[in-house]
């Protein structure tokens, strides 16, 4: 989401400072600075460099880390984006639609053990609730859900790096059926950018939540296959899958939650 941002409020003439922990060119209308923003005294410097319109904020802060600088960004900018996840969403009744509104997972669960991990979807709510409770509303906040571009595909929990690597090097794509039977939606970067540019600088979008995805949904095992296929069209090879009945992850202590509260509902 964030390259195709970048390019597309350059073409727009935005002036746009990226930071980044590799060195990057600047092109047309995008400067980069080379750093980590998980470091309180390099986003600080940053902060301090001049009044800044916008902030977009695609960092994957701990609750503790956004807390110390929330304040420090909302004093430095006009606006602030904050990235949240519609992960947060809390499972609906069949047939019931997600808005903004629906309960989100820290609020309606009732697992004692999850609620006292900082797992991401908890994570995210959290920092919304610091945001909310700050005492300013130069904020929005975003909810998108799971996005693909030319450099992420995901396959269920699997980054593309686990399974299509898997399909390049002969081996078996590894899925499960509990996961492949529900569906998603799986929404282009580009679009979502597209909508983020429509609340920036927009005084009516301040304090308020938007979720942004595709309008479609599809089957994971019709994603697959569609991979597959791909694959097989522009390799020459038809990969093989191997699919367990239940998924691996829910065995894992640390990724049984993203299985459990996201894919499976």
């Amino acid at each position: 989401m964030g390259t195709h941002l970048a390019k597309l409020l350059s073409l727009r003439g935005e002036s746009v400072t990226v930071t980044s922990r590799k060195k990057h060119q600047d092109t047309n209308n995008i400067h980069y600075v080379i750093g980590n923003a998980h470091s309180i005294n390099f986003l600080t410097t940053i902060l301090q460099e001049k009044d800044w319109d916008v902030i977009i904020d695609f960092m994957g802060y701990n609750t503790e880390e956004f807390e110390k600088r929330v304040k420090k960004i909302l004093a430095a900018t006009k606006q602030y984006i904050f990235l949240s996840s519609a992960r947060v969403y809390g499972p609906t009744n069949k047939g019931e639609l997600i808005t903004e509104k629906t309960p989100r997972l820290l609020d309606c669960s009732t697992d004692q053990k999850y609620l006292q991990t900082d797992e991401y979807a908890l994570t995210k709510a959290r920092q919304e609730n610091i945001l909310q409770q700050c005492g300013r509303t130069n904020y929005t906040i975003i909810r998108p859900y799971i996005t693909f571009s030319e450099i992420r595909l995901q396959l269920g929990v699997y980054e593309k790096e686990s399974w299509l690597s898997r399909a390049l090097y002969g081996l078996p794509i590894v899925f499960s059926r509990d996961i492949a039977t529900h569906y998603t939606t799986l929404t282009y970067g580009k679009d979502v950018s597209k909508g983020i540019m429509g609340i920036i600088n927009n005084p009516k979008a301040y304090g308020e939540i938007f979720h942004i995805t595709s309008p479609e949904h599809y089957r994971w095992e019709d994603i697959l296959k569609l991979y597959v296929d791909v694959i097989e069209e522009e390799t020459g090879n038809r990969p093989s899958i191997v699919m367990s009945d239940r998924s691996i992850n829910l065995e894992s202590k640390a990724m049984q939650y993203q299985v459990k509260y996201c894919r499976l509902f």
